[in-house]
């Protein structure tokens, strides 16, 4: 009598099931169109907003864009790990993912959108990963709770730098 083997499940792509997928997806795919993006600005000198210089949309778009979506997709993953807690999936990556491509969006559009839907859009993400992650973070008391502070500077450095644009001094 063989024993019994255990059930390998085969099923389907379930791209909101777990932190990492939609972000270390999006991580990538915003590396690889920010790069084909800033060499076409870079090259004939326009990008989504006037006087802003090529390499300042693109210095913003790695530390806002890429870097949240490679951090988030890590602590979304690691957090459950860390603390025992369930993990992240469902409609909450869902919201979350729509917050990212939104910031990505309008700093994209930041040239034809009101300067508040842009700041709206490009400042939503990173409180709500910390929203998301903090509560098991805490009630844990896991010592990787710093984590939630880094997320607050990236944030705050978003702050700084949309204002900058505002005053019209974003170098």
């Amino acid at each position: 009598m063989q024993p019994a083997s255990p059930k390998i499940q085969t099923g389907r792509f379930v791209p909101f099931a777990f932190g990492f997928r939609p972000f270390f997806l999006l991580a990538g795919w915003s590396a690889l169109l920010g790069i084909g993006a800033w060499m076409w600005m870079y090259g004939s000198g326009r990008g989504p907003l006037p006087g802003l210089p090529p390499q300042l949309w693109h210095g913003h778009e790695m530390l806002h864009g890429f870097v949240p979506a490679a951090i988030a997709g890590f602590m979304l993953t690691a957090v459950p790990g860390w603390t025992g807690s369930r993990g992240f999936g469902g409609p909450p990556l869902l919201l979350l993912t729509i917050a990212w491509l939104l910031g990505r969006i309008g700093f994209a559009s930041a040239g034809v959108l009101p300067f508040y839907l842009l700041a709206i859009f490009e400042l939503a993400f990173l409180p709500l990963v910390a929203a998301l992650i903090a509560p098991p973070l805490l009630r844990a008391r896991n010592r990787n709770r710093p984590l939630l502070l880094v997320l607050f500077v990236l944030w705050a450095c978003d702050v700084a730098f949309l204002l900058a644009l505002r005053a019209g001094d974003a170098a």
